[in-house]
């Protein structure tokens, strides 16, 4: 497996925030990825459009054409692959935000990067849940290219995404348990943003601006 990347020594006053981001559909992660980017000035890593842009056939339709694309990826490169190059990507040195973590391999990395970095990156993996009606609904208003199913449907692929014993398979609810930091979002979106800032602001190092 590859070494992690170290990142450079830098003023301990303010120490670049790496956050990583694990959901099931709907639960809400963009929503916090939106807050970081909007009011803190995070950069935004995404790992659906680094998969997407690995393969010629452009964006891929549908969950499952996702998961095997990104499966393929993690089998080549390794199971940290895809989270690993978008942290590598930042070069460490910017308070940034990577969606979504989905399997243990990518745990196994951040937990890593956790133990390397430490007093140098703050490193933390951060869950969003909510209940799977309140999830679909969401997705359905949502209305992406790869929303539009049934109920039934939407079950199915999260049991896909939900079972994996393998690394570098998908078992999103096993990622969720190892977060540092877990934010419940059943209600509105001022109700998450008063998770957020109760729950993940205090563990940012944002300097004595904040």
């Amino acid at each position: 497996m590859k070494k992690t990347e170290t990142p450079p020594e830098i003023s301990p006053t303010k120490i670049p925030n790496l956050v990583f981001v694990t959901a099931l559909n709907g639960a809400g992660k963009s929503a916090l990825v939106h807050y970081l980017k909007t009011n803190l000035g995070f950069e935004k890593k995404s790992a659906r459009k680094f998969i997407d842009a690995s393969t010629k056939a452009g964006e891929l339709k549908n969950r499952p054409m996702l998961g095997n694309q990104a499966d393929h990826l993690r089998d080549t490169f390794g199971s940290d692959y895809i989270i690993r190059s978008l942290a590598e990507a930042t070069r460490f040195k910017v308070d940034a935000v990577i969606e979504s973590v989905r399997t243990m391999g990518e745990v196994a990395y951040i937990q890593r990067l956790q133990v390397e970095t430490k007093g140098i990156l703050n490193v933390l993996l951060v869950s969003v849940e909510a209940d799977i009606y309140i999830r679909y609904e969401r997705i359905r208003k949502r209305a992406s290219i790869t929303d539009n199913v049934s109920f039934a449907v939407f079950q199915e692929e999260e049991a896909a995404e939900s079972c994996g014993n393998n690394p570098s398979r998908m078992n999103i609810p096993q990622c969720c348990l190892q977060a540092d930091i877990t934010i419940i979002n059943n209600g509105a979106l001022d109700v998450l943003n008063r998770e957020i800032k109760t729950k993940l602001i205090p563990h940012l190092s944002l300097g004595s601006a904040f």
